[in-house]
């Protein structure tokens, strides 16, 4: 028997993962809330770092029969909003006061518990970049120069892209080491402590020689072809994730002038990312510690290809930079649950004030903050301070009712119940004993007559019995 409200938002999904048992039926009973009618607030985006912008949400009607609700900044003026019963509408938000955070609320409805949506201004994340090669950033010949275009300042994250010539050390905080020429040996050991901490480095080949850390690799330049095309590509890998969709999927457009040839045997680990149509590798994914190293066999410039003119081009390497762990990706809106990636900077101890006053000190190789247990405003306090919000699953605020048959299709034998059916159900058990009861009962009252009747038969047949022996013993 199982007691619950029995809201659309419920997860279902795990019923329909095994049979349920055929000899095991299942009762439901229905709680009814004391008020029907429930409206949420869900915001559609983070909100913009400009004071000015208005926040778009989406108000959601789940059930009942109000329609007019208000809505307000915490101490600000109220907005009408009209919403027919079991709809959604997007409106605009009141002005915020100031670019800060704050709790846009909800009025009008029975249900409370999920009109409150906290609200934090996302802070742009520092993103740090080390690009190891020619420096020339203005030369539309070198790789650095499309390198820098990819990663434009946005209102989430802010690159830094550091350069050197020949690499002599690595910052803890870089997220991305791109390398497109030979590293000294005491260079390739700063990347391979790079990669240790989880990060992600890309490296290009440009010639003959063994790429940095894979020195049994045999390098050699392919022959043969005006052109190479991509004619293989990964998808299920999540740096090519958002080429998944045959709409943006399609490399074949992209000539490569040059590449190299490597035997990809000799790389125990790795994965093929992309093969150019002679079926050398063009891509590859070797994990290498907790890291891994993302491998080119031609590089993007006007020399080796036309990558860097593609479509491509720029998700391709976002999807590398994502790869990194502790990247910050800037977002500032969460649910319930969700982790929370802390900024990669290690050089102070991180904290995170929670909206009920407890600070809670996060161990140094932490990479996330995972207690995300209940709603409104954190605060991460470190080298950086920076709020984020955390609200509710809007699944939470499915309120409506889910049709009868919808457990009878995930296979779920049941019962139709209604309003009583614990009365009734108790009832029917104390039926039922009493029926037992009775019954038992009437067999004793019929094993007792017989033992009467018996009794009877025998002093009936007695004085009998006895007359007819002495009758017997005088003759």
């Amino acid at each position: 028997m199982v007691v619950s409200d029995l809201q659309q938002g419920s997860r279902l999904d795990a019923l329909s993962a095994s049979d349920w048992p055929s000899r095991i039926e299942l009762v439901l009973e229905k709680v009814q809330a004391a008020g029907t009618s429930n409206a949420s607030l869900q915001a559609l985006a983070d909100p913009g770092a400009d004071a000015q912008a208005a926040l778009r949400v989406r108000v959601n009607n789940a059930e009942g029969t109000r329609e007019h609700f208000r809505l307000r900044w915490e101490d600000g003026p109220a907005v009408e909003v009209d919403v027919p019963a079991g709809q959604a509408r997007v409106v605009e938000a009141p002005r915020r006061p100031a670019d800060a955070p704050g709790v846009l609320t909800l009025e009008g409805d029975d249900q409370d518990f999920d009109n409150r949506l906290t609200v934090a201004p996302p802070l742009p994340a520092r993103v740090r970049i080390l690009y190891v090669g020619n420096g020339d950033a203005l030369d539309v010949a070198k790789p650095l120069f499309y390198l820098k275009r990819a990663f434009p300042t946005t209102r989430l994250r802010a690159p830094e892209i550091a350069v050197q010539e020949r690499l002599a050390s690595i910052d803890p905080g870089t997220q991305l080491v791109v390398v497109t020429g030979a590293l000294a040996p005491s260079a390739q050991v700063a990347l391979r402590a790079h990669l240790e901490r989880g990060r992600a480095a890309l490296v290009v080949l440009d010639g003959p020689a063994a790429p940095p850390l894979l020195p049994d690799l045999v390098v050699g330049e392919a022959q043969g072809q005006d052109y190479a095309l991509l004619t293989s590509v990964d998808a299920d890998h999540p740096v090519l994730a958002p080429f998944a969709d045959p709409r943006y999927g399609d490399f074949t457009k992209i000539r490569f002038w040059k590449h190299r040839r490597i035997d990809e045997r000799r790389l125990p680990g790795a994965r093929v990312l992309a093969r150019f149509d002679d079926g050398s590798p063009a891509w590859l994914a070797v994990p290498i510690g907790k890291g891994i190293l993302y491998l080119m066999t031609s590089g993007w410039h006007p020399a080796d290809s036309q990558l860097a003119l593609s479509s491509k081009f720029v998700p391709l390497l976002h999807g590398i930079l994502e790869a990194s762990a502790g990247l910050d990706s800037g977002q500032s809106q969460f649910l319930v649950g969700d982790p929370v990636t802390i900024p990669a900077e290690k050089t102070g101890t991180w904290r995170v004030r929670t909206p009920d006053g407890r600070v809670e000190t996060l161990a140094p190789d932490a990479t996330a903050f995972t207690a995300t247990d209940r709603p409104g405003l954190y605060l991460l306090e470190g080298p950086t301070r920076r709020p984020f919000a955390v609200n509710l699953d809007p699944a939470e605020s499915a309120t409506a009712p889910l049709p009868p048959e919808a457990l009878e299709r995930l296979g779920v034998g049941t019962r139709p119940a209604g309003g009583g059916n614990l009365a009734r159900a108790a009832s029917t058990r104390e039926q039922s004993f009493r029926a037992s009861l009775e019954h038992d009962q009437a067999l004793w009252r019929w094993l007792v007559l017989a033992v009467l009747l018996v009794v009877l038969a025998e002093t009936w047949l007695a004085p009998r019995t006895g007359q007819a022996s002495r009758a017997r013993s005088e003759a």
